[in-house]
């Protein structure tokens, strides 16, 4: 059975996606092992920083003696406590239980020997008290011997036990039993009776015991924290290890599957290149040659039912694209044609509002040039040479004045005709562009004001489309505006960009926001019926 290349990249998908599959379920097996492992390593980090704040708390309760301390060591062992019955499955994971047991076990221990430890240091602290009272009891009553000698071996006595009470030393509770006896014999001789120096020996050596018990609590104290943080140290390092061994674990598996991947998706480009590349390619020097002006190439429709089927499908769309193309060649020919006409109409509606102007601009001299010939027909018998000549200087002004104006005009509507780009001056076109609107603005009373360097300013552009653009928003403003308007052209040189920015300023009415977005449309108007053909800013516009 032959497979179509949708099924063999189907195939070719779901194997790589099932290698990807199965290295991905393995790491992420390998991730889960990994965080359950950083979990136990949390755990013994905090125990761990539990027992160090425990072992704080001890040395300040031993060094101190303070109660406040043996609360926080009770409040510590309750938390460590709850954390080992709390976390126990997780502890197990880690090691067996004898392990975790032993660690319980000297925690209870630990706690027991802490109990014990403040119970042997209220005694040792009673028997302390007890033997300053007894030593300063017999210390009275040798004082009041006034005997010197007494005085002074009970001094010294008193000091042999303070130097006990701080060092708990043997050697002094030696000298105490060896000089209290004596003192107490002397004391005799003197037929005084000292009752309490027994138990002033008795007591010193009952602290002497206590004080070895005490001793003994705080090394047996030491052992079981000890058992403790080195049973929680050993998880630590162990549990780290572990997880050391799950990331080169999981790094090799990625290192593998990298490596299979590729090697499989190398295989598998090549072999769906072999598939898809190669009608894809004859398609892509055919698609060149038809680039190039082959526009009568088909392609063969042979080979495999996707081929075949693309290859049809182009040769339907190249036969749709034959007719398009000469469609579009029609089209574009009539769109050509249509915009010259276009511009001709705005050019024929800008000349006939201007040439109104120049018929009632030549008007005035034809009168005057009417008015002085019919003077000297009248009244020529009458007239001194001096006079005639002066009428007659008077006609060829007037004339000169009419072909003035006559040749403005002609000289726009030549002007439009060229549409050669030359170096022109802008401010002479700004100048003949407000020429030619001058009657405009004395029909609609519009006072314009001007801004215009007196120097020349060349630009690269075509004089006649230019005072085509000008001309043609100047009017759209005088349209704009009720009598007595005020229309303002202004230019003004940027010599840091090397350019003139002209503005052409109104203040008719203001174009609404729905209206302004579409003022560059042809034929749109917002003005009434045969006041505008809405070509003048579509033409600036195009020219611009």
């Amino acid at each position: 059975m032959r497979l179509r290349i949708l099924h063999k990249m189907l195939l070719a998908f779901s194997l790589y996606l099932a290698i990807a599959f199965c290295f991905g379920l393995f790491v992420y097996i390998q991730m889960g092992q990994i965080m359950a492992r950083q979990t136990l390593v949390e755990i013994a980090d905090d125990i761990k920083e539990e027992l160090l704040e425990l072992r704080r708390n001890e040395k300040n309760y031993i060094i101190r003696r303070d109660p406040i301390y043996l609360e926080k060591i009770d409040t510590i062992i309750n938390k460590l406590k709850a954390n080992l019955t709390n976390f126990r499955p997780h502890l197990l994971s880690a090691f067996n239980e004898q392990e975790y047991q032993t660690l319980m076990d000297a925690v209870v221990a630990y706690a027991s020997l802490i109990e014990k430890f403040g119970s042997n240091y209220h005694t040792t602290a009673s028997l302390k008290e007890k033997l300053r009272n007894i030593g300063r009891a017999i210390e009275q009553k040798v004082l009041a011997t006034n005997n010197y000698l007494l005085t002074k071996e009970i001094l010294e006595i008193r000091l042999i036990e303070k130097n006990y009470i701080l060092f708990q030393q043997t050697d002094y509770l030696l000298k105490l039993k060896e000089q209290v006896p004596e003192l107490r014999a002397k004391l005799a001789s003197m037929h005084l009776d000292c009752p309490l120096c027994d138990d002033y020996i008795n007591t010193a050596e009952a602290l002497f015991k206590y004080h070895a018990n005490e001793s003994a609590l705080l090394a047996s104290i030491g052992r079981q924290a000890n058992t403790m943080e080195s049973i929680i140290i050993v998880l630590a390092r162990k549990e780290r290890e572990n997880i050391a061994g799950y990331v080169r674990n999981t790094q090799r598996i990625l290192y593998v599957a990298l490596i299979a991947l590729t090697l499989f998706g190398f295989v598998l480009s090549v072999i769906l290149s072999k598939a898809i590349l190669s009608p894809l390619q004859k398609l892509e020097s055919t698609v060149r040659k038809i680039n190039a002006g082959e526009f009568d190439l088909r392609l063969d429709t042979g080979g495999d039912v996707e081929t075949a089927s693309l290859q049809k499908s182009f040769n339907t769309m190249l036969d749709t694209l034959d007719l398009a193309r000469e469609s579009l060649a029609q089209t574009i020919q009539l769109l050509q044609d249509k915009s010259i006409q276009l511009i001709e109409s705005e050019k024929l509606a800008s000349i006939g509002i201007l040439a109104s102007g120049v018929a009632h601009e030549i008007n005035n001299p034809l009168a005057n040039i009417s008015l002085t010939a019919e003077t000297m027909r009248d009244e020529g018998d009458t007239l001194t040479e001096a006079e005639k000549e002066e009428l007659i200087a008077d006609i060829i002004d007037q004339t000169d004045r009419a072909s003035d104006v006559v040749h403005n005009l002609l000289g726009y509507a030549r002007s439009m005709k060229n549409s050669k780009t030359d170096v022109v001056n802008i401010i002479s076109v700004l100048k003949n562009a407000v020429t030619l609107v001058a009657h405009e603005l004395k029909l609609h009373d519009i006072h314009l004001t001007t801004d215009l360097p007196e120097s020349s300013h060349w630009v690269k552009g075509n004089k006649g489309r230019l005072e085509q653009v000008f001309v043609n928003i100047m009017l759209n403003g005088i349209q704009a505006m009720d009598n007595n308007g005020q229309l303002a052209l202004r230019a003004a040189v940027e010599q840091e960009n090397e350019s003139i920015v002209i503005e052409i300023e109104d203040n008719g009415a203001s174009i609404s926001h729905d209206t302004l977005k579409n003022i560059f449309d042809p034929f749109f108007t917002t003005k009434s019926a045969g006041e505008g053909t809405g070509l003048g800013l579509y033409v600036s516009y195009g020219i611009i």
